[in-house]
């Protein structure tokens, strides 16, 4: 995605690439430092994957997340009937990393 942003006309010296992430949750955790000082946040990537992003953001930084700005990545059956089990796999791996971290921040009894 840098690389097309950057085909689009985005500077380079405002694109960052945040590589110590393994998933969509843990990225934008690590990101929210550089997330601060942005007037607005658009987050570049398939729907469903977008989708994610921008309600991990929520429940991170509601600060952050009011300065979201849609992007044009719905596309109506963008993925057929993928889309009702990408949906189904966005929930279960939402509630996953809820409890994840619930259990990762909570006290040890």
């Amino acid at each position: 995605m840098a690389a097309y942003g950057a085909r689009l006309g985005i500077r380079p010296s405002d694109i960052v690439i945040e590589r110590a992430a393994t998933t969509t949750r843990e990225n934008l955790s690590l990101s929210l430092p550089w997330l601060a000082a942005a007037r607005t946040i658009r987050i570049a990537s398939n729907t469903a994957h977008a989708h994610r992003a921008r309600r991990y953001l929520r429940e991170l930084d509601p600060t952050l997340w009011r300065r979201l700005r849609r992007t044009r990545d719905f596309v109506p059956l963008e993925l057929g009937p993928l889309r009702l089990a990408l949906t189904f796999y966005d929930f279960v791996a939402g509630r996953v990393s809820i409890t994840r971290e619930r259990r990762l921040s909570s006290p040890s009894r």
